[in-house]
């Protein structure tokens, strides 16, 4: 949509049925909704703007911001007439919609609506949306980590007392740490749509709505109070009904709902790709983010392991200057389904699959780290698939090293209750750009360059390796999993090794490129514009 991504998952066919969440979640809220009605309805589950995957709108958007965003993804994805489904913050969104759109509106629910009884509390709003700051040293992560526990014990979370004690259960750690997540996601925008619906007062859309609408709260929400603040003189449009706490019957009302109206089919396919994207591979989904103009052949970039591409948008756009760039998440990193065959031969198929999707091949790579593995076994058995590569800090380990290597990327990140899987996946990523590998504290793997150990870098990178804690190490496990000094040899390839003696990273780099038939040892640039440069120079060389 413009220059605004917008996020969302989908399942089945039929009538559409779209799934709004609240704030600061995303729609993986909704994943067990698009399994219960994807039987009978295309359920769209969309991230609002600013959360999960989505965009955020600029400035202090409305919830009419919020709601003509709305109704912008719905005319991109071809969604005309619909049943929809809101969730607290995006209530009132949806109702919103409702009222300025009524004819979209086959049915909505607004499942948890708030209606204040006075003027918005500006001390209660600067309290609950304390900002969400940085630093360098990762104690954001146990400080808003903290808050998630609080969030689901008393309301609000910021005061804690027994006398605010939400008398539910609690969820479990892995449901923590999926909201932890949305919220980590959203970091510093987390504040729009939670705050515009804070001081929304949804009273006079409530009086002048005309599409069809049921007004819900469950008796264990901490909303349900507001269903007595409906207006008496509400539209003749309006439901408002009850809800058990039980999830099975709260199941079965809405499945009741959503039978009732009629929506319609989508007419348009999905929206053409944008600066991020997907694309179906034999083995999966594999997410893409795209850099640099529309014009010219791409180059493939490959980001380091553990992680994902999330962290590299400044050296991205920098390597896009001349030729755009595909980067995209190794397997079971970032928004990439895993693999099922988890070897090193499985994710070089992996790879090729990738070049056939993307439609790229003979391709020119950039890989960087343990994924130039990858990169330089598809090149040993597919030369045709890659024109050029830069294997930028190819991994050469000895077999006592991968046995160290192994015994410390078997370590558990799954999460806990004390949060500690979020300081350990920070202080790996943050450790190795100080020494290579991460877990030496010799001087001898100490990597004399500048450390990028930015914080906004590090939240990416690190939200990478937790969206799934289960398979953080599977493809870095796949990558040490073979002797690149048996595979250097067989690559037909053009390839550079950019070398650094002053970083251990690229020692196995330095004696690879003496055993490649096609390969280049270059000193590798130090500032992230002169080895964009450097880099692209190589991959046209033959192209002039």
């Amino acid at each position: 949509m413009g220059d605004r991504n917008v996020h969302y998952r989908t399942a089945g066919a039929g009538p559409v049925l779209v799934l709004l969440h609240d704030s600061p979640r995303s729609s993986s809220l909704h994943a067990p909704l698009l399994e219960a009605f994807s039987d009978r309805y295309e359920v769209i589950a969309l991230d609002t703007p600013g959360y999960g995957e989505s965009d955020p709108l600029p400035g202090k958007p409305s919830i009419a911001d919020f709601a003509e965003a709305l109704g912008d993804a719905l005319e991109a994805l071809g969604v005309g007439r619909a049943i929809f489904y809101g969730f607290h913050t995006s209530s009132k969104i949806l109702l919103e919609l409702a009222v300025s759109a009524p004819d979209r509106v086959a049915l909505a629910v607004l499942d948890g609506l708030s209606i204040p009884v006075r003027a918005p509390d500006e001390a209660f709003i600067a309290s609950y949306m304390r900002p969400f700051t940085l630093d360098g040293e990762g104690a954001w992560l146990a400080r808003e980590w903290t808050r998630v526990l609080d969030t689901w014990r008393w309301f609000p979370w910021f005061h804690q007392a027994q006398s605010a004690r939400m008398p539910i259960d609690q969820p479990s750690i892995a449901q923590m740490h999926a909201y932890a997540l949305d919220y980590f996601l959203a970091g510093p925008t987390y504040v729009s749509a939670y705050e515009a619906a804070m001081r929304h007062d949804p009273s006079r859309n409530l009086r002048r709505v005309k599409a069809p609408i049921v007004v819900m709260a469950r008796e264990d929400d901490v909303l349900h109070a507001h269903l007595a603040r409906i207006p008496a003189d509400r539209s003749t449009s309006i439901v408002a009904r009850s809800a058990p706490a039980d999830t099975r019957r709260w199941l079965e009302i809405l499945k009741t709902l959503f039978a009732q109206p009629t929506g319609e089919a989508r007419s348009e396919g999905p929206p053409a790709r944008g600066g991020r994207f997907y694309v179906d591979t034999p083995a999966g989904q594999v997410h893409v983010r795209s850099f640099g103009a529309d014009a010219g052949r791409p180059i493939l970039y490959l980001h380091d392991l553990p992680g994902g591409a999330g962290g590299e948008g400044r050296w991205l756009e920098d390597l896009a200057a001349r030729r755009p760039v595909l980067a995209i998440d190794l397997p079971g990193c970032g928004c990439s389904d895993p693999v099922e065959h988890a070897a090193f031969e499985g994710h070089v198929a992996w790879l090729e699959d990738v070049l056939g999707a993307l439609q790229l091949a003979p391709a020119d790579i950039v890989a960087d780290g343990a994924s130039c593995a990858f990169a330089l076994g598809l090149a040993a058995q597919r030369p045709d698939l890659v024109a050029a590569l830069v294997a930028d800090g190819a991994p050469l380990v000895s077999p006592d090293l991968r046995a160290r290597w192994l015994v410390e990327t078997d370590a558990a990140l799954e999460p806990e209750r004390s949060g500690a899987h979020w300081l350990r996946a920070w202080h790996l990523l943050r450790d190795r750009e100080a020494q290579y590998p991460w877990w030496d504290g010799s001087a001898a793997a100490i990597r004399h360059r500048e450390p990028d150990i930015r914080p906004e870098r590090l939240r990416q990178s690190t939200l990478d390796m937790l969206r799934q804690p289960g398979t953080w190490s599977t493809a870095l496990r796949a990558a040490l999993d073979v002797d690149l000094n048996d595979i250097a040899p067989k690559v037909g390839s053009r390839v550079l090794f950019p070398s650094d003696p002053g970083d251990p990273r690229q020692a196995g780099g330095e004696i690879l490129a003496s055993r490649t038939p096609r390969g280049t040892l270059a000193p590798r640039a130090a500032s992230t514009e002169a080895r964009a440069a450097q880099y692209s120079d190589f991959l046209a060389a033959e192209d002039l």
